[in-house]
């Protein structure tokens, strides 16, 4: 694996925790008990 496959992969899996945590921040408020932010992000 050449260094543009490692730096594609650390780019998507920095954008990809970003998105995580912004869904999580967007809507986790809305239903406390349930996680709904990590249940889409999941789902997605």
């Amino acid at each position: 694996m050449g260094l543009g496959a490692w730096v594609a992969v650390g780019a998507g899996a920095a954008m990809g925790a970003w998105l995580r945590w912004g869904l999580g921040l967007m809507l986790n408020s809305t239903f406390p008990i349930l996680p709904l932010g990590t249940l889409a992000a999941n789902l997605i």
